[in-house]
């Protein structure tokens, strides 16, 4: 329904790295929603 959430930390755990280097590394041109 559109509603799911993928969280930075549960991205984080599948790649194998941790919260910080998932938002860090985000590019440029990648759209940003502050909460």
């Amino acid at each position: 329904d559109g509603n799911e959430e993928i969280s930075c930390a549960e991205l984080a755990k599948t790649a194998g790295t941790i919260p910080w280097e998932i938002t860090t590394r985000i590019g440029a041109r990648v759209r940003r929603v502050y909460v």
